[in-house]
């Protein structure tokens, strides 16, 4: 027994060593899952700090920075028409991880008061225009997000994976797909792949510690954040914060495997 748990002890002091390159190389190809499990190892670092009541956010920011430096080192990106103003896929289904609405709602709190209000306000409203509508229904009916103001995002620095990995090739594609919701939207490979990558990575790291692993409709789940006083500190305390939102339906077994996978690579 000794053996083996000096090894894990070693091994773990490699991970840890290994953690800068994260921020310098970003995340390999999907045919080598090495920086993935490198990606939840670090997280999970993170989502230990027991005296840490913004290790949740923290580790939102983490795998934020990992993305967009994997995103800037990929040289097989393509052509994308989506520019400052352009807000058609602003209207669609957005979920987040937790740690993802409360670094948003963390955001907005140490912001400017009036500006915060305003925010929020736009939020709800938002919310309450969506509630009775299906996945399915958001996009014949496409309902703003509330983060917006003049077609632009007022937190796009802190923007979800969700929102990082919908990009488009084609403006004329993305005009035609709101008349018509089943018209193709070309996209870009890498973006989404990397997107995927990251929630993965997140979602293993709070199963590893215990935490919920579920995505959430953004803007329920940030009006939520906003309005609970001490939010993140009792979310990691244990606290449902968020019981009764809506969540992302498409868990399901096949995941919950990937999830195991990559928490017994990482801690082994």
């Amino acid at each position: 027994m000794e053996q083996p748990r000096q090894q894990r002890r070693g091994r773990d002091r490699e991970w840890t060593r290994l953690h800068p390159t994260l921020y310098k190389q970003g995340l390999g190809s999907t045919d080598d899952p090495s920086s993935a499990i490198l990606l939840v190892h670090h997280l999970m670092g993170i989502l230990k700090r027991r005296g840490d009541n913004r290790r949740a956010s923290k580790s939102a920011d983490a795998v934020h920075k990992v993305f967009d430096i994997t995103l800037a080192r990929c040289s097989s990106i393509p052509a994308l028409d989506c520019k400052i103003g352009c807000a058609h896929c602003c209207s669609l289904f957005v979920s987040a991880a937790i740690p993802e609405v409360l670094l948003l709602a963390g955001t907005i709190r140490r912001g400017d008061d009036q500006e915060a209000n305003a925010l929020t306000a736009r939020i709800i409203q938002s919310r309450r225009a969506a509630d009775d509508l299906t996945i399915g229904d958001k996009v014949r009916k496409p309902v703003p997000c509330g983060l917006l103001r003049d077609n632009l995002c007022t937190a796009y620095s802190e923007r979800p994976l969700g929102c990082r990995g919908h990009v488009s090739q084609s403006l004329d594609a993305c005009l035609t797909n709101v008349a018509d919701p089943a018209a193709p939207i070309p996209g870009s490979v890498p973006h989404g792949e990397t997107a995927r990558s990251c929630k993965l990575a997140l979602f293993a790291a709070l199963k590893a510690v215990g935490l919920p692993h579920r995505s959430y409709e953004l803007n329920a789940a940030l009006e939520r954040a906003l309005e609970t006083k001490d939010a993140e500190r009792r979310w990691l305390r244990g606290e449902d914060v968020f019981a009764g939102l809506p969540v992302d339906p498409t868990r399901n077994r096949q995941v919950e495997d990937i999830l195991d996978r990559l928490i017994e690579d990482a801690s082994t």
